[in-house]
């Protein structure tokens, strides 16, 4: 492991942070104003806060299940599929078979794309160390979940799902609860191999938080 991501209970560390108008909390004032409020906490511990676009990372979000991703799923599961319809979750079995629509040319553009958005990432590495970003935009109810499941499942990973294909390290810490009461929480992104970083900055967002 690079000593690059080694870290103590008190260094400081540059932390990026998305630019606020890129920010989409689904009309959710009080879970917009939980994440400042975590934001100013975190910049406690920074030695300088950079504001960023996020708008490379939530692309590279949209292409694990709106790209030839689903179609490595469907890979994996199509004789399951065929050998268990009835024990599969039609909302399921409707987002794994959107991956026949996938052909090699679309794969490969895709692949390609995911490489240039992976450059952009270790970039921006190069002048900053961790990334603070909402752990979700806004909360649902099971029943509202229910209702639109692919919508609103997909609004809860805006902010993270794009860990998995840019092969990046993180960890959610929860935040002051927001001041209708729900909890709040934040995730702290990194480099492969930060998890040192990223336990020491959450350990010290998490002390002391209490509900307003």
């Amino acid at each position: 492991m690079s000593h690059r991501y080694k870290a103590d209970r008190h260094s400081r560390v540059r932390l990026a942070v998305p630019i606020a108008t890129e920010l989409d909390f689904e009309g959710d004032d009080a879970m917009r104003d939980a994440f400042d409020v975590a934001v100013a906490r975190a910049g406690e511990h920074a030695d300088s806060i950079t504001p960023i676009t996020i708008s490379p990372l939530l692309e590279s979000g949209e292409l694990l299940y709106q790209g030839p991703w689903v179609a490595e799923r469907l890979a994996e599961l199509e004789g399951f599929l065929a050998a268990h319809a009835d024990d599969i979750l039609p909302i399921t079995r409707q987002v794994i078979e959107a991956g026949r629509q996938f052909d090699a040319v679309a794969t490969f553009r895709a692949w390609h794309r995911l490489k240039e958005l992976q450059r952009w990432t270790d970039q921006l590495w190069q002048h900053t160390q961790l990334l603070i970003m909402p752990t979700v935009p806004t909360t649902f109810t099971v029943e509202e979940i229910a209702m639109e499941p692919v919508r609103r499942n997909t609004v809860l990973g805006r902010y993270t799902q794009f860990v998995n294909l840019l092969d990046l390290a993180a960890l959610t810490v929860p935040a002051r609860r927001t001041a209708d009461g729900r909890p709040a929480s934040v995730t702290l992104i990194g480099p492969a191999f930060s998890e040192p970083l990223l336990l020491s900055v959450g350990i010290r967002l998490t002390i002391g938080w209490s509900t307003p």
